[in-house]
């Protein structure tokens, strides 16, 4: 609809405005709008290929992946759902605490040492978990190479670890995946996390730059480190998988304070669309799954959504906007 408008533009300038400014800019237009086309267009074939290739993950859950042309790719039920059902768990192809909270939380489950025992990696003397979550995903490699990280903070770490490490889980993931630890859970594949949507018009030149030196330093960090003669993913991948990261991945916050106690990329919860009225929730379990449930009963053939911004921080917004009205009403000498 947006191309034949623009084409329809085009129609009514003059030889003259089509071949000046104004026409340039209506190409620039046709040439954005033609590229998101072709993507959305590999969506569509990349999730019903999904659907076919992992039916077996899918099968256990209430849920089904479609896909039109104005929402792209979405989540809906495909039977009835009860409150606090739940849609779907997912593992996390990556997910990684906060630097301030390393020693002090499992690095799997996000859950404090209060009560629970800590285990401290004897390699690099960071990573830590507790008593009841698998080490699996703290990989020998991943392992020697944090060391040599938190070793040398200076030449390394620009501001803190968090975004680094996230990074290296993935390039580590694309050179061997994931061991399945979980019984019950939806494993993503390094090929599911480059599927997802990451449009250049979401990123200026300046992140892009970012991206870009982030990205080559990663690759050859890791090349070089573990004594590789070549990486399959290049420096355009390296961008690629942190726009990704930008725009898909999952805080994860105190269920109490809401405070952010790290970040997750969990591919096949990406795919549940944004409503500021959402029917789903999301929270981190025991074993470092995102599990997602119904917030009430849900019909069948109904979208699922999510709220992007998090559900503690639409209840902190609604508790501003519940205290500037009763401040108001004082003011007004009005009974609350």
């Amino acid at each position: 609809d947006a191309g034949e408008s623009l084409i329809a533009g085009i129609n009514m300038l003059s030889k003259q405005e089509q071949d000046g400014p104004i026409g340039a800019q209506f190409k620039s237009a046709m040439l954005e709008i033609s590229g998101m086309l072709t993507q959305m267009g590999d969506i569509d074939k990349k999730t019903k290929a999904r659907m076919v290739e992992d039916a077996d993950q899918f099968r256990p859950w209430p849920i089904a992946l479609t896909f039109d042309r104005y929402k792209a790719r979405s989540v809906v039920a495909k039977r009835k759902v009860e409150n606090q059902g739940i849609i779907m768990r997912v593992s996390p192809v990556s997910s990684v605490l906060e630097d301030k909270f390393l020693e002090n939380y499992c690095s799997v489950c996000f859950s404090p040492f209060f009560e629970k025992r800590k285990i401290q990696c004897q390699g690099c003397k960071k990573i830590c978990f507790c008593q009841t979550c698998p080490q699996d995903s703290h990989t020998p490699n991943e392992c020697k190479l944090l060391s040599i990280i938190f070793k040398n903070p200076a030449k390394y770490v620009v501001t803190n670890s968090r975004d680094q490490r996230l990074l290296l889980r993935i390039v580590l993931e694309s050179i061997q995946p994931r061991k399945r630890v979980h019984k019950s859970a939806i494993y993503d594949k390094f090929t599911d996390l480059m599927d997802l949507n990451s449009h250049p018009l979401h990123i200026d030149d300046d992140q892009l730059l970012t991206f870009r030196r982030a990205g080559d330093f990663m690759l050859d960090f890791v090349k070089n480190n573990l004594g590789l003669k070549q990486l399959k993913l290049t420096s355009s991948d390296a961008i690629q998988i942190q726009a990704i990261i930008l725009q898909n991945a999952h805080e994860i916050t105190c269920p109490l304070s809401g405070a952010t106690l790290g970040v997750g990329i969990f591919p096949s919860g990406s795919y549940l669309n944004h409503s500021c009225y959402p029917n789903v929730t999301y929270h981190l379990d025991a074993s470092g799954c995102l599990v997602f449930k119904a917030a009430f009963d849900i019909e069948a053939s109904t979208e699922l959504c999510i709220s992007y911004t998090g559900i503690v921080l639409l209840l902190k917004l609604f508790e501003n906007q519940i205290c500037t009205i009763q401040y108001l009403l004082i003011l007004n000498k009005r009974p609350l």
